[in-house]
């Protein structure tokens, strides 16, 4: 995020947590990186001017977690196969169906290895608090 003034010379003082900023606050010398929910607040302050008014923007950072990984891709096999999920969002639980049914937080929990004994449809995704929601990761497996 990048903050300008109209004041030649003026320096800008900024806080991140939504407090008003003093010429004791942060000094802005370049854009900003925002990579959490914040509250900026920003004054402009310049030697014989009275500093300016306060100025700010809360920023929300949603988040959303990473769609789960199969360990085997889709398709036909002769023999039982295992199928293991994994998921790049740290802390993130897993839920998946076995029917080809959308899962939600009330399917089953991933907490190891499936055994495909037979021709299944496995759909899984992750939540975490705090998070939106993965996108559906889904195979169908056909034992022959």
């Amino acid at each position: 995020m990048a903050l300008s003034d109209t004041t030649a010379g003026a320096t800008i003082y900024y806080t991140t947590n939504g407090t008003t900023p003093t010429t004791a606050s942060s000094v802005y010398t370049g854009p900003i990186t925002v990579s959490s929910t914040e509250t900026i607040i920003a004054v402009a302050a310049l030697s014989g001017y009275v500093t300016s008014e306060a100025s700010g923007a809360k920023f929300t950072i949603t988040l959303t977690a990473a769609r789960p990984t199969f360990s085997l891709a889709a398709g036909t096999y002769s023999s039982a196969q295992t199928l293991s999920l994994s998921d790049a969002t740290p802390g993130a639980v897993i839920y998946y169906t076995t029917n080809g049914t959308a899962p939600t937080t009330s399917s089953a929990v991933y907490a190891g290895p499936i055994a495909v004994n037979s021709t299944e449809t496995i759909e899984a995704m992750a939540a975490m608090p705090g998070y939106v929601t993965s996108a559906l990761s889904g195979a169908k497996f056909t034992i022959q």
